[in-house]
């Protein structure tokens, strides 16, 4: 009788982020992501760098008071991914001028409902 053993080498494998912004396909999920801050844009919208959940340039739209946000500091944020329209969110989060706004016209975007901020980025 022959006995054998295998030696299984064990893996870890880091699951790829899901391209929530990529297309309309996630519009009216909720979604937690975790990107950096590109440009803090207005009191009620800030774009993160959210390349890894497909789109490089995200905006993100919140209500309430919160703090002003540098380039580079990390935010986690929860929120709902929508359809973009200046028209259907200027209201309801105070946005700044229209022309801010059009090159993210018809694009996904996340409501936040909440965002918790990382250490800002180190200045040099």
């Amino acid at each position: 009788m022959t006995t054998t053993t295998t030696d299984m080498a064990e893996t870890t494998t880091t699951a790829a982020e899901t391209a929530y912004f990529g297309n309309a396909e996630h519009v009216g999920e909720k979604v937690t992501i975790t990107a950096v801050v590109d440009t803090d844009l207005t009191d009620e919208s800030v774009v993160l760098d959210a390349g890894a959940y497909g789109d490089d340039s995200l905006l993100v739209l919140f209500k309430g008071d919160q703090p002003e946000f540098t380039e580079g500091q990390s935010l986690t944020v929860t929120g709902t991914v929508r359809q973009f329209s200046y028209d259907d969110y200027a209201d309801d989060y105070g946005l700044a001028e229209s022309a801010l706004f059009e090159v993210y016209a018809n694009e996904e975007f996340l409501a936040a409902e909440e965002i918790v901020a990382g250490s800002p980025a180190p200045t040099s």
